[in-house]
């Protein structure tokens, strides 16, 4: 086999991996590296739940992560409902041209991800969009099984309803 065909191979099956790699973001805590959800403690009965999402996470999933997220903290702390405080989803765009990204990545910042901007450049003209999704919202537990209301849910009907379409990160 000659040295071009061994490279063709190599760089073939490196194409495979990277491929198979490339997946919507897991229910799984964000780490810095990885995204996925986060939490914090505000307050003796409310906490401030984000999720990350990558560009092939559709906006659905980021926020119905993030509401099974907060249904389980709710579940955990021995609150049969949780009411949202406040809730909000930021598209978080960038460009893609000639393999690299370039424009503008803004963020409002949060107790999560802090404020960045990495300014503007060029964009070329191959340049293509690429979003993903960063939700936050902040609840308040409910120990109160009759407590009702527009923002108002229980926790044992989320983690039923989402439970099921939740994908969690590969084994191994």
């Amino acid at each position: 086999m000659t040295a071009r065909a061994r490279n063709l191979i190599l760089i073939a099956l490196l194409g495979a991996l990277v491929a198979g790699c490339a997946q919507p973001t897991a229910y799984q805590p964000a780490d810095g590296i990885r995204e996925g959800y986060a939490e914090r403690r505000v307050a003796a009965d409310r906490w401030r739940v984000s999720f990350a999402g990558n560009s092939l996470t559709p906006r659905t999933t980021v926020e119905d992560y993030l509401l099974h997220r907060a249904a389980e903290i709710a579940r955990d702390e021995g609150a049969a409902r949780f009411q949202v405080v406040t809730v909000e989803t930021e598209p978080v765009t960038r460009f893609r041209g000639s393999s690299v990204f370039v424009g503008s990545d803004f963020s409002s910042g949060s107790a999560f991800h802090g404020s960045r901007s990495l300014g503007a450049a060029a964009i070329p003209a191959d340049a293509r969009p690429v979003t993903r999704y960063d939700a936050f919202m902040e609840v308040r537990l409910l120990p109160d099984a009759t407590a009702d209301g527009p923002d108002i849910y229980d926790a044992t009907a989320i983690l039923a309803a989402i439970g099921p379409r939740i994908r969690r990160p590969d084994a191994g």
